[in-house]
Order: structure tokens, then C-alpha cells, then sequence
């Protein structure tokens, strides 16, 4: 059948199809009955068509008799009755440009029922616009308008629907599935009561939807699945819709195991975001804004953001509410949150606070590459855990991060703090509680605390910055890991431990305010500060680097302090440094120190009471160090390889302390090493280490050294000291194979050190014990009582003997040689004697000595000796003389110049000459040494040549020969001068081997003339005698020389030799040990003539001798080990030798052999004036003298090859100067 414009009115039922096809076009039905058009068989089609119910009920159906419809249970009622169109029983309906008005329902489908509409409106009064029992429906362009106050845009108990460009408005609830499928592409959703959508089983998929609430219920939902408790039985997916909340709703509701996923999703304007109770909601791109309690809430499930922008907008509205909205809520075990790349913005017009991120009860929170900003307070965990990485925050509140039980880990993360307030960057407490940042940074506005980590929470910064923070970090009872990190703060501390645990390694820490700040605090007894290559840079001299307070310990490796007041400050506890180096640059006037000590004034009054009482004890026990009050009561300081240096302040500064420091190869220096002061108690124990500066103690304090295993204390002056009288004080000290040096003087000011308070034994030495004085001397080798440093020991010493080391000035010029300390007028005693150590308490003779028994002063060679002056020595000191306060008998060990021992029956001619010291009369024999060598080298040599000469012809043909010679001698030498003009016998030994070789012959019919070489080695040892530790000294010597020989027939012979060579050897003596070495170069000529006569027996050969010999010694400048210098000079002497031999030859019964016997006589002398060395003065040397030698030979020629000979020789000095003693020799030739 088919209908075209027809208008069915004023009947109950308008049309009913029970089999066939109705088409109709055009047209309207009014009816007051059940239903307008009842389809229960056949198929219906009507287009433009308009359906319209008067009274009472109204419906278009396809019955299906079969089909359950679900209940809805939350339908409400409307005011219309009947529906207007009812398909069912697998019918279908299909309407175009159809509208329905005036209805309770406006279409009914179940029983498989497929509904097809397109281009129409509903318009209802009751309960539903479309209500799905059971079937199908695709609805294009459709308009389903509710009455305003009830009713569902559409409800599906079971069913598929898809919707394109379809609107629901002047609803209650938008739709609402039991369990379905339905799609809505385009539209739109008003709605104004509890919900747009929703879905309890099944699934939706919305595609640019745009959905507002037109109601004022807060508690309306936008999206809400309620699933059936199965996962993913109820999902909601949506791409590029659009929510406005009007301020009031809420944006998603997902629960029972229900999901929602969102992709470019706009959600505006609404009071509250996403709220998620053991579901999920997934969301990507798009924004949430929202006004209410929270952007997401998440109670078990899951919910992940993916570029997301979130914003909280107050609004206009005035609220009294006074909490504080969260973006994130997460709460509960199972509830997890992740957010990538998304921004959290806070207010733009800051009407309301709102926090970022809050987890309890086990949920857990990811934001990666996420950005929360105009925020209060960032992220606050209750029992949970969150990840961050990538992301940055900006806040105003009170912290960036609160955690109590749980987890929290930043990776590269940035807060800043935009604030005026306090604020805590990171808070931290609870045993459970962790933090973990790798790569942040914080930025604090110069207000904000880098972290606060309290009740045994734990906190680790990896490769972080906390930048002008007002304190950095804050830990109490808790635990603190850093490494590779920079702090920068300008309050009070970089680090603050209170009992607990701190571990940095690589930390940069800068301070820069003006206030006393602390860089590493630790206090109370449990608190364990370890640092490791740490850089501390302080502002302006100020703060400190270590603070230790209340038994807290502190070990710090391998760091760098500068820039800082006070290196370390301690009143109890330990610290440990090790591999660092600290410098304060500060003055006294900042209450700059190296190391400040503070203690309490009545528990340093009852030390000091029980230290004074064993300091006795102490320090005549050899390995003990006194005993110390418990480890609580006193701050410990331990420095290994470590460097203090307070180039303007004190190093060691107590008040009212009690500490004890100890140095292993460390060093500590300071305008001045130590003041203690107010009845501080400090003792300072060093290892192969040094201390440099003065040391300062009231009479209430006291200050004990141990000093052992090569240490080194080095006593200066303070840069504003009373350049008159500088002097330093300790109460006691123990010095074990160590020294105390004091400053070279730059100027005539010369230092005391004082040692003790006169009680007890306060001066200990053992082992290698030293003093390093200073003292100045005159031109004429005096004394002055107000030029040397001292020490004055105010109690007894006791243990071994302390060596003293003087070095000195001339005339306040050091050691320069420009001064004079002449020999040469006579001494006044009175001016020799200064006082250097003086004991008030025992002693002994040797408590005190010069290193090497003697001393040079003045860079010359002029001896000094300490003289003890005491009641247990044979000298009594001179109460006049007393330095040391007090009464009775004293010790005064006093260094005086020594003289050479004279006749007393002459001291009115003789003038007293100071004695030298022991290597002296060395320098002054070795020049008339080497003469005496060159005289035997030469003497051999010519004898070589002689034996060629006499014995048989040399030449062998043409052929070349080889000669070997070896000789020595042992010698007296005797001086012409005497013991005050330095004059000294001496013991030589010579031993040479010459090796000669032939090189070239020349003959003629008259003359024969050869010339050669010889190479000589030699070793010269020379002993003065009669000198107190003096010790034989070697020299070596190397020589070449060259020969030539011319020989006439008749007999008559001249010889010439040419020798230059190096000396070189070390002057030893017993004090002393090596002294200086002497180098010499040698320079020798020689000529010999003479003419052998054969007398009237056989083989008896008479030969007369003359022979000239010049030497010239070039020695080399050098400087001795007692300070002064040997300037040698160029010594030369011209010798003659007169004399001859006799000689037997017989022949022997082989061919070509033959022996010879001989017998010499020689008198030599020398030609030449006094000759002078210089050791600062001018000293002369003793004349070499003239003496006569006679000796006998032996030739042997064994063959045409071989030939031996050998002689010994005895020498007899004839002046009173000279040389006595023998010399033996042998030789060889071969002939090539």
C-alpha cells in the first residue's frame, strides 16, 4: 500500500500493518489510543511523515512477544504516555524526515527490531527519547529533545546503535547503557541531571562529539561506565569530543572494571576532571579544565594521560571551601598513574591554589616529559611511590615534593620555586620512605630548602643542582646520598645532619650570602657525614666548612675547601680528613681560623685539672700519648695527607675546647699555628707532617705537641707581631725523630719559644730529635744575646738528646758570603758565649748538642759549640744569664766559639784564633798532595824513559814496544807553619800504573829521537794528622801524557814530558761525612837531561841527572757542607832535581839477555813564594819543602821480547816543611 499526503486524526489507533508493505509519503496521524501505527508483520516506510498523540498512550510497533526488556532501574518518569514508535519482532522501521512529538517514549525497540531513522526529531515527555529492549537502530541527523526536567535522551538494555549528527538535549541523562554497542559520530549531548553517558557492559565509540551540561547537580558525569566488575566488559572510546561542564560537572566516571579512552578530547569548564575506582581511563592529546577537587582521581586501576594540557580555572566564583584541589588523586594498592607529555597549569590569575600530584595508600604516579606549573605544592605522597622524569615543575607553596611511606623517583627533572614563602623542595620522613633524583635541578629563588629528610627517610641526589637555595640539605635521624652533584645556597647550610647518615661523593657546593653559614654540619652522637672529592667555595671569608657538634662524626676524602671562615669548627666528635686540601683567607679579625675548637667552660676546667696532674707521666712514657677524657667529651680531628693552610688567620683556634688533633703526612700552616685560650685543652699529634707558625696559650689552657717520624714544626712569626720580641708558647711537647725549625729572620728579629708552665717534665725527646735555630753573627765572629732564637723550657726534660742546627747571618745579610768572620783578630770571649736553651727543671749535659758536635756561623769555616752550664756539669750556669723565670738552680746550654788550645804561659803574645772545622786541614794539604803526586808521576815517567836510554836500544828495529809500569809511596808531610797559622801534618798514599806506548822514531848517523804516549791512573788518599774527626779522603786521577826523547851517540840525552789530567775525589771527615768534592786540573812540564860515562870496569856506567819540573793545579769553586765556600785557587810550583845514579850491567849466558844494578841520589828543591787558598778568609798553605832521595834497581832483559825492572826509593824532607817517606815501582816491556 502506499500512502501519499494522508492525515489519519481523531482516532485512538491510526494505522496498524500486520503483513505487506505500507509506504507512506507525506502525511500525519492523530490519535489518542496505545499506539498511532502498529507494525506487527509486513515492513513499513514512512518519510515526511508526522505522528501526533492527543491523550494518553501512543506507540508505532513491531511486537516481538518473545523479547525480555531490561529493567532500567533509574528511569525517570515523564509526563507523557505511549511511544511513538514501537519496532520489535525482528521487524525493521525505517524513517526519514520524521518527527515525534508529544510522546512518553519516543521510539520502543526490542525483539531484534532494527529502527532506521534519518533527518527527524523526537520530541518526549517521559522516560526515554529511544529506549532499546532488545534490537538495532541507526539513527542520521536525528534531534531528540526531552522535556527538560526528566527523561533519557536514549536508554539500551541490549542493543547496537549508530548515531551520525544525532542531538539529545533538554534531558536528564544523555543515554544510558545496560549493555550494547553504540557509536555516535558528530551531535551533540545537553543534559542536566546525572549523566551524559552511561555504559555498564558493552562498548562506545564517540567521534567528535560535543556534550554540555545544562544542569546544577555537582555530582553529573559527562562519561561514566560502571562496569560488572569484569575488565574491559564496559569501554568508552572517544576521539575530538568536546565537554563543557558549565563549572559544575564532572568530566568521566569510570569504575568496576570499566575504561574509558579519549584521543584530542576537550573537557571545559567543569568542577571535576576524571575519577577512576578500579577501572581505566586512557587520554591522549586534548585538555581537561577543571575547577573542583581534582583533574584525575584514581582509586585502583589505571589511567594514562598522553599530551594532555591540564589547567585549573577558578573562576569568578567565591567559595569558603578552604581545600586545596589536586590535578592528580591516586590512592590505593593497584592504582596507577602515568602522564606523558603533559603540562599542569595551575590558575593563570592565582584566584585558588591547587596542588599538582597526591598518592596514599599505595598508588603509584609516572609523569614522563611532563610539565607542572603555577602550581602550590608539586606532588605530596602518602604511603606510595611516583616517577618523574623529563619534566619540570614550578610551585608556589610550602614544598615541591612531600613523601611519607613510599617511593618517589626524578630523572632530569626541573622545580622552580616561584614563591616569597618557606618552602621545602623536597620533604622527606618515615623509615619507608625513598627519594631518588638523577639529573634534577632546582631553582630556589634564593628561599627555597633543597630537602628536608626526617624519621629515617632516605633521599639520593645523582648528577643534581640545587641553585640559590636558601639551605640545601636537611636531614634528621634520616639518610643522604649525593654524587656528581652542585649545591648553592645562601642561608644557613649546605648540608645538615642530625643523627642519621650523609654519603656525597663529587659534591660542588657554593655559598653565596653574607652569613656564617655551615657547608657540612653534622651533630649528635649517630650522625655519620662521609664526603668524597667535595669542593667547598664559601663567599667573602665566610662559613664553615666542617661542622661537628654534640659527638657527630664527619670523614671527608679527596676534597677542596676555599673561600670559607673556619676550615673546621668542632666542640665534640670526629672528624676525619683525608687527601684534602682546606684554605681560609680570612683574618683574625673574622674569626677566620683553620680549625676553630669550642667546648664548655666547666667540662674544660675539669679537664685541665686531670691534665696538669699527669702530664708528668705523659710525657716520660715513650709510646703513650696522654690520656684524653672519653670520646664524647672532646672534638677529635684527624688529618692524612691532607693540607691546611691560613696564610692570614690562626690555624688551630680553642676557646674554652677540648680536642685532640692528629696529622699523618699532612700539613697545617697559618700566620699562627695555635691559640688556645678560656681553659681549652688541646693536644696535636703529628706523623711525617709539618706545622707552621707560632703558638699561643693563656695561662688557663693548655696545649700539648707530639711530634714523631720525621715531622717538622716550623716556627714563624705573625705578619702584626711586635717585631721586637716574637715568641710562641706550648704547655708541652714530645719530639720523636722530628724537628722544630724556626723561620729564617729577614730582618735582625729573632724568636723564644717557650715550653711548659714549670711544672712536671714537659720537654720529651726521642730518637732523631731537632732544633733548627737562627743566629747572627758579626764581622768579628761575635755574638749577640738579642740575635739568635731560643728555647726556654719552664719545667724538666727528659727521654735522649736533642741536635741542634744553627744556621746564621752576617750582619742581618744571610749566608751570603758577603760578611765577615775574620780569623785574624784576637776574640773577645765575653762577646762568643749566646745562650740558646735554657732548662728551669732537670736536665742533662748531653739533653741538648750541636749536630756534628760543631757549628759555622757566617759563612765561614770557624767552629761553635754548645756548652750545657748546669748542676750536673762541671760548669755552673750564671744566675745573671737566667732567661727562664724562677729561682735556684738552672740548665743553660750556651753556644760559644771555639778556639785553638794554646800555651797559657804565653797569653800575652799569643792571640787566641778560632779553631777550624775538621775538613779544612784536607782543603789546606791537597794542593802540596797533588804536587807530591805529580812529583812521583813525574819521577816514574823519567825513569821509564831513562831505563830506555841506558839499558839497550828502544826501537827494537822499527818495531813498536809496549811499556807497563806501576809505583806508589806512603809520605809524612810536616808544615812550616803552626797550629794558630792552621798549619797541619798529613799521611799520604799513592798508588798510579802508567801504560806507555812507543809512537814514532827518528834516526840519524849521531842522534836517535822517539816520541810516545802515557796514560796514568792514579788514587791519592791524604789524612791530616793531629786533627779531632778527621777521616782519610780519596781523590782519583786520570792523566795523559806526552814524551819525546833525543839521544846522542856520545851518551848524551835530553828528555821531555807534557802531562795534563783531572783530579777529582770527596773530603770526608767523622762529624760530617762527605763535605764537599774537589775537582783539579793538573797541568805538568818536565825536562830532563843528562849524560851516561862508561868508567874503567866492565859494565859500570856512571849517569849525572838535572831535571826541571813546573805544575799548575786549576781546582774548580765549590761549597762546603758546613756553609761557606772553598775557592781553591790556581797553586803552581817550579821543582828541581839533581843528582845521578851508578849502574852494573852483566851478561847472562842466554843470547840477547842481560841484568843491570843501580843505585841513585837526588836532591830536590822548589822555587817560589807563599801561595794562599780562600775559605771566606784567606788562609796560606804550608811550603812543600826540599828533601834528598836515594834508592836502588834492578834491569832484567829476559829476552829480545821482554824486559823487567823495579827499585825502591826513600825520600828525606831537608827544610822543616816537607816530605819523608818511600816509594817502590816495577815495569814491564814488551816488544810487538
Amino acid at each position: 500500500m502506499r500512502l501519499t499526503g494522508t492525515t489519519l486524526r481523531d482516532v485512538a489507533k491510526g494505522m496498524t500493518i500486520s503483513e505487506g508493505i505500507v509506504h507512506m509519503e507525506g502525511g500525519s496521524v492523530t490519535f489518542s489510543g496505545r499506539y498511532g501505527i502498529s507494525v506487527s508483520g509486513g515492513n513499513a516506510l514512512l518519510s515526511g511523515f508526522k505522528i501526533t498523540r492527543q491523550e494518553n498512550k501512543g506507540t508505532v510497533a513491531v511486537a516481538d512477544a518473545d523479547t525480555i526488556a531490561n529493567t532500567v532501574e533509574d528511569t525517570v518518569a515523564g509526563v507523557g504516555a505511549g511511544a511513538g514508535v514501537e519496532v520489535s519482532h525482528l521487524a525493521k522501521v525505517m524513517m526519514k524526515e520524521v518527527n515525534i512529538e508529544g510522546v512518553k517514549t519516543g521510539a520502543y525497540v526490542a525483539g531484534n527490531g532494527f529502527l532506521v531513522m534519518g533527518k527527524g526529531s523526537i520530541s518526549f515527555k517521559g522516560d526515554y527519547g529511544i529506549y532499546f529492549d532488545q534490537g538495532y537502530a541507526l539513527l542520521n541527523d536525528v534531534h531528540i529533545t526531552g522535556s527538560g526536567h526528566q527523561g533519557t535522551g536514549i536508554k539500551m538494555g541490549y542493543g547496537q546503535l549508530l548515531m551520525v549528527d544525532t542531538t539529545l538535549k533538554e534531558v536528564a541523562e544523555g543515554m544510558t547503557i545496560v549493555k550494547g554497542n553504540v557509536s555516535m559520530v558528530g551531535g551533540s549531548i545537553e543534559f542536566k541531571r546525572e549523566h551524559g553517558v552511561l555504559l555498564k557492559q558493552g562498548s562506545v565509540l564517540l567521534n567528535n562529539l560535543s556534550m554540555k551540561y545544562r544542569g546544577s547537580n555537582s555530582d553529573a558525569t559527562f562519561l561514566k561506565v560502571e562496569g560488572e566488575r569484569v575488565l574491559n566488559t564496559a569501554n568508552i572510546k572517544g576521539i575530538g569530543i568536546k565537554i563543557d561542564g558549565q563549572d559544575k560537572a564532572r568530566g568521566v566516571y569510570v569504575t568496576n572494571g570499566g575504561r574509558v579512552m579519549l584521543k584530542s578530547a576537550i573537557f571545559s569548564n567543569l568542577m571535576n576532571g576524571v575519577e577512576v575506582v578500579n577501572g581505566q581511563f586512557w587520554m591522549e592529546d586534548g585538555n581537561i579544565e577543571f575547577n573542583g577537587e581534582h583533574a584525575v582521581s584514581l582509586a585502583t586501576g589505571n589511567v594514562l594521560l598522553k599530551g594532555v594540557i591540564i589547567e585549573y580555572d577558578a573562576g569568578n566564583k567565591i567559595t569558603k571551601d578552604t581545600s586545596v584541589p589536586n590535578f592528580f588523586k591516586v590512592a590505593g594498592k593497584g592504582a596507577e598513574l602515568a602522564a606523558i607529555k603533559v603540562v599542569i597549569s595551575g590558575d593563570k590569575w592565582e584566584r585558588r591554589k591547587a596542588n599538582g600530584v597526591y598518592v596514599k595508600g599505595g598508588g603509584h604516579v609516572t609523569l614522563n616529559h611532563s610539565h607542572l606549573t603555577r602550581i602550590q605544592n608539586a606532588i605530596t605522597v602518602e604511603e606510595g611511590s611516583v616517577w618523574m622524569g623529563n619534566g619540570s615543575i614550578r610551585f608556589k607553596g610550602e614544598y615541591g615534593l612531600k613523601l611519607d611511606k613510599g617511593q618517589v623517583s626524578f630523572n632530569n627533572i626541573q622545580m622552580n620555586y616561584e614563591g616569597n614563602g618557606k618552602v621545602d623542595f623536597i620533604k622527606v620522613k618515615g623509615r619507608e620512605s625513598t627519594v631518588k633524583a638523577l639529573g634534577a635541578i632546582i631553582n630556589g629563588n634564593d628561599k627555597g630548602k633543597g630537602a628536608r629528610i626526617t624519621e629515617g627517610a632516605h633521599v639520593k641526589l645523582i648528577k643534581s643542582r640545587l641553585n640559590k637555595v636558601d639551605t640545601g640539605i636537611t636531614a634528621e635521624n634520616a639518610e643522604i646520598t649525593m654524587s656528581d652533584t652542585l649545591i648553592s645556597f645562601k642561608g644557613d647550610h649546605g648540608v645538615s645532619l642530625s643523627v642519621g647518615k650523609a654519603i656525597l661523593n663529587k659534591v660542588n657546593m657554593t655559598h653565596t650570602g653574607d652569613n656564617d653559614a655551615d657547608f657540612l654540619k653534622a651533630q649528635g652522637k649517630g650522625a655519620n657525614l662521609d664526603a668524597n672529592k667535595v669542593i667547598i667555595k664559601g663567599s667573602k671569608n665566610k662559613g664553615k666548612g666542617l661542622h661537628v657538634t654534640q659527638r657527630a662524626k664527619i670523614t671527608l676524602l679527596q676534597s677542596e675547601l676555599t673561600g670559607i671562615a673556619k676550615g673546621i669548627h668542632i666542640d665534640s666528635g670526629i672528624v676525619n680528613v683525608r687527601r684534602s686540601t682546606i684554605t681560609v683567607e680570612g683574618t683574625e679579625s673574622d674569626e677566620s681560623y683553620g680549625i676553630s675548637l669550642w667546648g664548655s667552660q666547666k667540662s674544660t676546667e675539669t679537664h685541665l685539672k686531670r691534665s696538669r696532674r699527669s702530664t708528668s707521666s705523659n710525657l716520660t712514657t715513650a709510646h703513650h700519648i696522654p690520656n684524653i677524657p672519653k670520646i664524647s667529651e672532646v672534638g677529635v680531628i684527624n688529618l692524612t695527607l691532607t693540607t691546611l693552610k691560613v696564610p692570614n688567620s690562626i690555624a688551630i683556634h680553642g676557646k674554652t675546647a677540648k680536642s685532640f688533633i692528629t696529622l699523618k703526612d699532612s700539613n697545617i700552616s697559618g700566620d699562627s699555628l695555635l691559640e688556645a685560650k678560656n681553659g681549652s685543652a688541646i693536644m696535636l699529634a703529628t706523623n711525617n707532617s709539618s706545622l707552621t707558625g707560632g703558638s699561643q696559650v693563656d695561662n688557663d689552657s693548655n696545649a700539648l705537641f707530639y711530634l714523631t717520624n720525621r715531622s717538622k714544626w716550623f716556627l714563624t712569626k705573625r705578619k702584626n707581631q711586635d717585631l721586637r720580641k716574637p715568641s710562641s708558647l706550648i704547655s708541652g711537647i714530645m719530639l720523636k725523630d722530628s724537628a722544630i725549625i724556626f723561620e729564617k729572620p729577614t730582618s735582625d728579629v729573632y724568636q723564644t719559644l717557650n715550653i711548659g708552665k714549670g711544672y712536671h717534665s714537659i720537654y720529651l725527646a726521642q730518637g732523631d730529635a731537632q732544633l733548627h735555630l737562627n743566629i747572627q753573627v758579626g764581622q768579628d765572629g761575635s755574638l749577640d744575646d738579642d740575635k739568635t732564637d731560643r728555647v726556654l723550657i719552664y719545667g724538666s726534660t727528659a727521654g735522649g738528646t736533642t741536635k741542634i742546627h744553627m744556621s746564621a747571618s752576617s750582619n742581618g745579610i744571610r749566608g751570603s758570603g758577603q760578611g765577615t768572620v775574620s780569623s785574624k783578630a784576637n776574640r773577645n770571649n765575653n762577646k762568643q758565649s749566646v745562650s740558646i736553651v735554657q732548662v728551669s727543671g732537670a736536665a742533662k749535659k748531653d739533653s741538648f748538642q750541636l749536630n756534628h758536635g760543631y757549628v759555622t756561623l757566617g759563612n765561614s769555616p770557624y767552629q761553635y759549640h754548645l756548652v750545657a752550664y748546669g748542676p750536673g756539669s762541671e760548669l755552673k750556669a750564671d744566675p745573671q744569664k737566667r732567661l727562664v723565670k724562677g729561682d735556684g738552680d738552672f740548665w743553660d746550654f750556651r753556644l760559644e766559639g771555639k778556639n785553638i788550645p794554646f800555651d797559657p804561659r804565653h797569653t800575652d803574645i799569643v792571640p787566641i784564633k778560632p779553631a777550624i772545622v775538621p775538613q779544612v786541614p784536607t782543603y789546606l794539604l791537597l794542593p802540596n798532595a797533588l804536587f807530591y803526586a805529580g812529583l812521583m808521576d813525574i819521577n816514574n815517567q823519567t825513569e821509564l824513559l831513562g831505563t830506555m836510554v841506558t839499558s839497550f836500544d828502544p826501537f827494537f828495529n822499527g818495531k813498536p814496544a809496549f811499556f807497563v809500569r806501576g809505583y806508589g809511596g806512603s809520605h809524612t808531610y810536616t808544615s812550616d807553619l803552626s797550629a794558630l797559622e792552621y798549619g797541619y801534618g798529613a799521611k799520604f798514599d799513592y798508588r798510579a800504573a802508567d801504560a806507555a806506548v812507543l809512537l814514532s822514531t827518528l834516526e840519524s848517523e849521531q842522534n836517535s829521537a822517539f816520541i810516545g804516549a802515557i796514560g796514568t791512573y792514579s788514587k791519592l788518599s791524604l789524612q791530616p794528622q793531629d786533627v779531632e774527626k778527621s777521616k782519610k779522603s780519596n781523590f782519583d786521577q786520570w792523566s795523559v801524557t806526552a814524551y819525546a826523547s833525543l839521544q846522542h851517540n856520545m851518551g848524551f840525552y835530553i828528555n821531555g814530558l807534557l802531562s795534563y789530567g783531572l783530579s777529582r775525589g770527596d773530603v770526608e771527615t767523622l762529624a760530617r761525612g762527605k763535605t764537599a768534592r774537589i775537582t783539579g786540573k793538573p797541568l805538568r812540564a818536565a825536562l830532563t837531561g843528562g849524560k851516561a860515562f862508561l868508567t874503567g870496569h866492565e859494565g859500570l856506567v856512571f849517569e849525572p841527572q838535572m831535571q826541571l819540573i813546573y805544575q799548575y793545579l786549576m781546582f774548580n769553586s765549590t761549597r762546603d757542607v758546613d756553609g761557606f765556600n772553598i775557592n781553591m785557587g790556581s797553586p803552581s810550583q817550579l821543582t828541581t832535581r839533581l843528582g845521578g845514579r851508578l849502574a852494573q850491567e852483566f851478561a847472562l849466558m842466554e843470547e840477547d839477555s842481560s841484568v843491570s844494578f843501580y843505585g841513585k841520589l837526588h836532591l830536590m828543591g822548589n822555587f817560589g813564594g807563599k801561595q794562599f787558598v780562600q775559605f771566606k778568609d784567606t788562609f796560606q798553605l804550608g811550603a812543600f819543602g826540599s828533601s834528598m832521595e836515594a834508592g836502588v834497581g834492578v834491569q832484567a832483559q829476559l829476552s829480545s821480547q821482554i824486559a823487567l825492572h823495579g827499585d825502591v826509593v826513600y825520600q828525606q824532607k831537608l827544610t822543616k816543611a816537607g816530605f819523608s817517606g818511600s816509594t817502590f815501582s816495577g815495569g814491564l816491556r814488551y816488544r810487538f
